[in-house]
């Protein structure tokens, strides 16, 4: 018995092919029939041709692998810096306008202690 789907072929004196056949899965599958082989006698059988096998799942799995690794180079890849934090700082703060006190001045955020503790 050997599977159609792996395109062998066997040589031998006396092989008869027979009808071809189904297995359990629905492959098909080629029969022979060997005459027999006296006792002592030498049986030389000749296989040719390459097993083959469908390389559809090899082929998915390489193009998912790639994938995968094509996004995570993308992943690692620093953002490029587009503009300066002064140019940011001074875009942000022309939108919104500084913090200011009402002399125009840069508005105070410190916080005094007094001498007894107390915050001022």
């Amino acid at each position: 018995m050997v599977p159609e789907s792996h395109h062998l072929k066997l040589e031998a004196p006396g092989l008869q092919a027979m009808a071809p056949q189904t297995d359990d899965r629905g492959a098909g599958m080629q029969i022979f029939q060997l005459a027999s082989v006296p006792r002592n006698g030498v049986l030389t059988l000749t296989v040719s041709g390459l097993p083959t096998r469908a390389s559809l799942g090899k082929t998915i799995a390489t193009v998912l692998v790639a994938a995968l690794v094509f996004a995570a180079l993308l992943g690692l890849r620093r953002p490029r810096v587009e503009e300066r934090s002064e140019d940011r700082r001074e875009r942000i703060f022309g939108r919104t306008g500084p913090m200011s006190n009402e002399h125009g001045g840069p508005r105070d955020l410190t916080m005094r202690i007094s001498q007894s503790g107390g915050v001022n």
